[in-house]
């Protein structure tokens, strides 16, 4: 009952409140407000007004192989005179979302300063207003730019990473960076202390094919890069196992000396790139017994030599590696 009297006191309060400032001098003064408002924003909108704007500057055509000293202006202000109503449709809907400087062909080789007058714009600007509307100004009027040539060199790439692969996987090829070269541009003094630049750091492990990747070229201070990236291949294929016979070579062995063993050949085994497998042969491997090994100690068997030229092999083995001998001197 108490909360009930207590609300309805509440309701019976507002409803006097209302009641006091919805009055019909409340009314009238509400719609003539709206009716000044009104006829003030007609006013307003229909008489030449002024509007300065800010619209972002982007700079193209500047080489690599000249520096900067100062800030180049981020925008430029345009200070527009229309009515007031085509004025507002520009502001919100008409006007460009940034305005491009071209600055090539006006870079000298000796360093200088370009003055840039911002009125040759005058026409791209235009293209977006009003036909009605004039241009009134521009902030700055000129773009200052001072520069400098660098020096410049071409230095090789380096890599720094690691990588490995998976079992019975190889190299079929050197790892290949491209460019293999870049150029840089900096202070004399600066590049003549630069050998070469290196790649960021990579890690891939375990590759089962080829690999090809972009890696950024580690920043050097003051040195302006040609370009900031080179595309890295690591060349990956599968093995196979490849069997041939090959002949024993004798060496070193006086003439008049036959030498025959037992067995005659041997069997060869190697792991090669598959993409290999067809390109080597016989003459890749060369097995061979040496005289001065013979006559050094009496034995049964005696090892054999096994080496190959051809670096597509891997792994290489022989078997039988030992072979019995017997000298015949030639009648």
């Amino acid at each position: 009952m108490g909360k009930l009297t207590f609300f309805t006191a509440i309701k019976k309060a507002v409803e006097k409140v209302t009641a006091k400032l919805w009055t019909k001098n409340a009314v009238t003064f509400l719609i003539f407000f709206i009716l000044a408002t009104l006829f003030w924003l007609m006013q307003a909108i229909g008489t030449k007004k002024d509007l300065t704007i800010d619209i972002p500057v982007k700079y193209k055509g500047i080489p690599n192989n000249f520096i900067i000293y100062n800030d180049l202006a981020p925008h430029i202000s345009v200070t527009i005179k229309d009515d007031g109503r085509e004025l507002l449709s520009y502001y919100w809907f008409g006007r460009p979302d940034s305005l491009v400087i071209d600055l090539s062909d006006k870079f000298k080789p000796n360093g200088g300063t370009i003055s840039f007058p911002v009125k040759q714009l005058r026409n791209e600007i235009y293209a977006t207003l009003p036909k009605s509307a004039q241009i009134s100004s521009f902030i700055p009027e000129f773009i200052q730019i001072n520069y400098d040539q660098l020096a410049e060199k071409t230095l090789p790439v380096q890599l720094q990473g690691s990588y490995s692969l998976a079992p019975q996987y190889i190299l079929s090829d050197s790892i290949s960076i491209i460019p293999a070269k870049v150029k840089v541009f900096g202070a004399q003094i600066v590049l003549d202390s630069l050998t070469h630049v290196n790649a960021k750091p990579f890690d891939k492990p375990n590759l089962t094919s080829n690999t090809t990747f972009s890696e950024n070229l580690e920043p050097i201070n003051t040195v302006v890069f040609e370009q900031e990236k080179v595309d890295i291949t690591i060349p990956v294929e599968i093995t196979t196992e490849k069997s041939m016979e090959i002949s024993i070579t004798p060496i070193n062995f006086p003439k008049g000396i036959t030498l025959r063993t037992f067995p005659a050949t041997v069997t060869a085994t190697f792991s090669v790139g598959i993409s290999k497998f067809s390109n080597v042969n016989a003459k890749d491997i060369f097995v061979s017994l040496d005289y001065n090994e013979v006559i050094k100690k009496s034995c049964i068997k005696y090892p054999l030599q096994v080496n190959s030229t051809n670096p597509d092999i891997r792994n290489l083995r022989i078997s039988p590696s030992e072979v019995e001998t017997l000298l015949e001197k030639d009648e």
